[in-house]
């Protein structure tokens, strides 16, 4: 390699480009430094995506409902009004089962509303949210009853909202159901009723 003659005169050793880089931008460091953070700024990467791909999915809120035309008696001869199962001029008991699936299990519901209108003065209607046994057959378990208005006088559409104290995790393999009472309607166009029911977590 051929030796270079300075401003002065003075023949100096020869230097690579590479050099004369180091010399003027002191490149060596530079590329050091890079070549050691590269590594951890893809590691810092990885590890934001990884977080983000392993947050858990937030639960989507599930509703169910369905009109009185599911709900069974306890005696039979119901009257049929509507769209919704009343009482005749004396009460009626009816059970209204409450389905359960992978998406809504009566251990995570959280709001529970049955709807209807009570159109005498001398009943309440009320609701109770109860379980049957899965082996036992006909034993079971009911919550303390919401009733329609705070005495008999009340009359009007109505909304319960029984307690759920025994829809719990413990009890997940019983069946679910609420147990609705409706007070003897006044004859003639003045028909108790029960319309529904509403659930969801």
């Amino acid at each position: 390699m051929p030796a270079y003659r300075n401003v002065a005169g003075v023949i100096t050793a020869p230097q690579t480009r590479r050099c004369a880089r180091i010399k003027k931008y002191g490149l060596d460091d530079q590329e050091n430094i890079s070549m050691n953070i590269r590594p951890i700024i893809l590691f810092a990467a990885s590890a934001a995506i990884a977080a983000a791909v392993s947050l858990p999915e937030t639960a989507s809120a599930v509703s169910k409902q369905y009109p009185a035309h599911a709900c069974q008696a306890a005696e039979p001869g119901p009257y049929i009004w509507s769209d919704a199962i009343a009482a005749p001029e004396v009460y009626r008991d009816y059970y209204c089962p409450i389905i359960e699936d992978s998406a809504l299990s009566k251990h995570d519901v959280t709001t529970l509303k049955v709807t209807g209108d009570d159109l005498t003065t001398t009943g309440q209607a009320w609701a109770k949210a109860c379980i049957l046994d899965t082996y036992a057959g006909s034993s079971g378990a009911c919550g303390t009853a919401s009733n329609s208005g705070s005495t008999a006088a009340f009359t009007g559409t109505f909304t319960l909202t029984p307690s759920r104290s025994y829809w719990t995790v413990g009890n997940a393999a019983d069946f679910g159901y609420v147990f609705v009472h409706i007070p003897a309607s006044a004859g003639g166009s003045y028909i108790s009723r029960v319309a529904g029911i509403y659930y969801s977590n």
